[in-house]
């Protein structure tokens, strides 16, 4: 096709149609260069026109050039504003630069300019969703529903949305009347197991993610479903294996210094092991590392985040913190690497035997900084409300802060805000407000949890959702109460208020999914009669 589009541009050179044409065939077959050069030439013929600056745009956006693909959108939007795919060009630019927000709002200005458009009001759901928007998220997906009853994108979009709002068997619902329509597929699979296990409906969470792993037996995240059911029954093997396979992404970076990967075999004399994304993971796993030492291997851990390094300093002089990959030598003498998830099935696959808490400590030189909160009254509990761990989000596991008002109405208890992010508005909206000591701007601003660490050390309790916060709390053996939904991190599952992880912290589950009122009544009752017993004995 190309090639006749040439011929017809040998014969009349300013054939625009020919020449848009041309463009669009090259692209197709693999020449983005030529095909960008054609639009260059579309440019100077027609200057006027938004088409082109879009066109060129999507190509530069395929080859991963969002900075350029931004400024033709913008070129293109200058020259006619309500032309609908500009504006879905600039939000595909921002989405790729993780500019979530800029992604909304050019998504916003594309429904308003088509919405009659499913496509781009499915994109603005999904964007609005990530943003934690879920009504407004949900609101576009049943738009698109209406018009179009059993869209398939939509019922997933408006599902997602639903569990979202807490509504987990409206969002069960949509995924099952999705599957009824469409062959299943790996995405749609996992989401229902998440719902069903909120539900209590594991055995029927464990089906789901078997025919997930069905579709995709190597899929990370099917993988990592596997290891938290299975761990969080306790089948310690089944468990391990699963989430040795998951971590793929931390061989990935081994593998990209040349790193040879350890099978347990032997004592290399230095180990690099590396983090997953998931700061709860890292927490939770860090205390096999002296394990290594005691063998003789020098263990050094990669961290998935700059930022997370100085928060493992305290966790053994034995071992090495590794902010950055760029810090490997592949070239050095008896060096291997393994993944921080291949740990527990190759070195202490019963977590009996694990080293005890405490296992991390708060830095001493940030203690006396955060010593006024003893002050802040008779009984100092932080708060930390909703989470989000490596950018996944699971909205049935977060509260909202109105759920804490119980704790706030007990005289003698001043509350601590250790909520960060968007959620910390809900702090202003809040009638029990004036109970809350808010923490400054730059909290945690130079390392991840470096001030909540040495906060942690000066309160008499944490509240907590299950969140990377919490397992911090428990790894220091600070007294947590957990506000746990159905489904929860293999650390913190099971069916009382033990686990076997963490013996400082006491896990309050919800008795009916998605009900948080019962938790925080369980647990203001447990903290009053706790303060009760603590008056007696002074």
């Amino acid at each position: 096709a190309a090639k006749a589009y040439s011929r017809v541009l040998e014969l009349d050179p300013l054939a625009v149609e020919a020449l848009a044409n041309r463009s669009v065939a090259l692209v197709r077959a693999g020449h983005p260069d030529a095909a960008l050069a054609d639009c260059e030439r579309l440019l100077e013929l027609q200057p006027w026109s938004p088409v082109h600056p879009v066109n060129k745009g999507f190509i530069l956006l395929e080859r991963g050039a969002a900075a350029e693909a931004r400024a033709a959108a913008e070129q293109a939007i200058s020259l006619a504003p309500d032309f609908v795919d500009a504006h879905h060009l600039l939000g595909e630019c921002c989405f790729l630069i993780s500019d979530l927000e800029g992604a909304c709002a050019a998504y916003q200005q594309a429904v308003t300019r088509a919405p009659l458009r499913a496509d781009f009001r499915l994109r603005y759901a999904f964007l609005l969703r990530r943003l934690g928007a879920f009504a407004e998220a949900h609101e576009q997906s049943a738009a698109v529903l209406e018009a179009e009853p059993g869209n398939p994108a939509a019922l997933f979009e408006r599902g997602m949305a639903r569990e979202g709002l807490g509504d987990a068997a409206g969002a069960l619902e949509d995924l099952d009347a999705l599957l009824a329509k469409e062959p299943p597929f790996t995405e749609v699979l996992l989401a229902r197991a998440r719902l069903l296990t909120h539900l209590g409906a594991r055995a029927d969470a464990r089906a789901s993610i078997d025919k997930a792993l069905h579709l995709d037996a190597h899929n990370a995240h099917a993988l990592d479903a596997r290891a938290n059911e299975a761990l969080a029954r306790g089948t310690w093997a089944e468990g391990w294996a699963a989430l040795d396979a998951a971590a793929q992404a931390a061989r990935a970076r081994l593998a990209a210094r040349n790193v040879g990967i350890w099978d347990g075999t032997g004592s290399p004399r230095v180990l690099v092991v590396a983090a997953g994304e998931r700061l709860s993971d890292t927490i939770a796993l860090a205390r096999l590392l002296p394990l290594l030492a005691d063998r003789g291997i020098e263990p050094r851990l990669l961290v998935a985040d700059p930022a997370d390094a100085a928060l493992f300093a305290s966790l053994d002089p034995r071992v090495v913190i590794l902010p950055d990959p760029a810090r490997i030598d592949p070239a050095e003498e008896g060096m291997l690497g393994v993944a921080l998830a291949s740990l527990p099935q190759l070195v202490a696959p019963d977590p009996a035997l694990w080293p005890r808490v405490p296992y991390l400590h708060a830095p001493t030189e940030r203690l006396s900084a955060w010593s006024h909160a003893r002050s802040a009254g008779d009984l100092v509990i932080g708060i930390h409300w909703q989470s989000e761990d490596a950018g996944r989000v699971e909205p049935l596991r977060r509260a909202s802060l109105d759920a804490f008002a119980p704790l706030a109405a007990i005289e003698g208890v001043r509350l601590v805000g250790l909520q960060q992010g968007a959620a910390a508005a809900q702090m202003d909206r809040v009638p029990f407000r004036g109970r809350i000591l808010r923490l400054e701007s730059d909290f945690d601003a130079d390392g991840t949890f470096l001030d909540s660490a040495a906060l942690l050390h000066h309160l008499d309790l944490l509240v907590s959702v299950d969140a990377p916060l919490a397992h911090l709390a428990a790894a220091m053996n600070r007294p947590v109460l957990l506000a746990a939904s159905g489904g929860t991190h293999f650390a913190f599952a099971g069916d009382g208020a033990d686990n076997g992880f963490y013996p400082s912290v006491r896990v309050v589950r919800q008795e009916q999914p998605g009900q948080w009122g019962g938790v925080f009544t369980a647990i203001a009752a447990g903290v009053e009669m706790g303060k009760a017993e603590n008056h007696e004995h002074k």
